[in-house]
């Protein structure tokens, strides 16, 4: 729920509608493809309209000329940012109401900086300002002044839907990406688990044949341990010490499970094959790089 806050003296107070921040499926893609292609701050500005139900649409982003970029602050380009603001048509010019910042591998709460900056820029606003907040995990803060109103509305959600006036599909908010839904997922879930049924694979060896459905005793334990080490190598626990990629590369071996005895120092021929296979087959599916680089 958002936070209403009078932000100067209330004219008359605020009626029980809360208004939406709403942007289309194709301007949303474009954002996200921005911010998370950044490892460091980005500023973005957007045209936004007011819609004939009292909402805002977000209808196009624009990247202004900015400076000094790290991974904890940006600032306009002073120098070239006027020529550039001059040179925008008039009608986006005036829609100009939006002004968003990344903090990518940070929390979206504002800093003092943020506060100083929206406070000062707001001063020259009439109607309404938007500040947006988005880090690489796509969870936004969103505040919306409404100057007009003399209203501040803290931690808005942003609407994802295919137009202005369409049905919404997806809610992002300080928590991140939501799908907005009428269908009863747990109730697909229950019916998917009763259609479906899991391969069971066969092995032999040695002239045994052995049938299994993971996840078997040994899956289970190396799910909770720490697999690879800086190399990449197998890291289950072992006195021995490890080998390098060069020097397991220059030892000749008969096949994968030797290799994984060598490396990790631990004799499989003590186990039943059942679960060598199960840890080879955890291996291929979940670490298929670090077969091919090693086996």
């Amino acid at each position: 729920m958002s936070i209403i806050e009078p932000f100067f003296k209330l004219k008359e107070q605020p009626t029980n509608k809360i208004p939406k921040i709403t942007i289309n499926s194709t301007n949303f893609s474009t954002l996200v493809k921005l911010v998370q292609s950044q490892e460091h701050e980005i500023m973005l500005f957007g045209v936004v309209q007011r819609t004939k139900t009292e909402d805002y649409y977000i209808s196009q982003w624009l990247i202004p000329p900015q400076t000094d970029n790290t991974s904890a602050f940006v600032t306009t380009d002073d120098e070239n940012y006027p020529k550039w603001l001059i040179s925008l048509p008039r009608e986006v010019r005036q829609n100009l109401r939006l002004h968003l910042h990344t903090h990518p591998k940070m929390s979206t709460n504002p800093s003092g900086v943020d506060q100083s900056t929206i406070l000062a820029k707001v001063q020259d606003i009439d109607d309404f300002y938007i500040r947006m907040i988005i880090n690489h995990k796509l969870e936004m803060h969103i505040d919306l002044y409404e100057l007009n109103n003399h209203l501040l509305y803290k931690e808005m959600p942003l609407y994802v839907g295919e137009s202005a006036n369409d049905p919404y599909y997806l809610k992002v908010d300080k928590d991140g990406i939501r799908f907005l839904s009428n269908v009863n997922i747990e109730d697909l879930q229950k019916e998917l688990q009763t259609k479906i049924k899991v391969k069971t694979y066969s092995y032999s060896h040695y002239g045994e044949r052995t049938s299994y459905n993971s996840p078997s005793p040994i899956e289970k334990e190396i799910e909770n341990e720490e697999l690879l080490d800086l190399y990449g190598l197998v890291s289950l626990a072992t006195k021995n010490p490890k080998l390098t990629i060069k020097e397991l590369r220059s030892r000749p071996y008969i096949d994968e499970i030797d290799i994984l005895e060598e490396i990790t120092g631990y004799d499989f021929s003590k186990i039943k094959e059942y679960d060598q296979m199960t840890l080879l087959n955890f291996l291929k599916k979940y670490y298929p790089m670090w077969l091919e680089e090693n086996v």
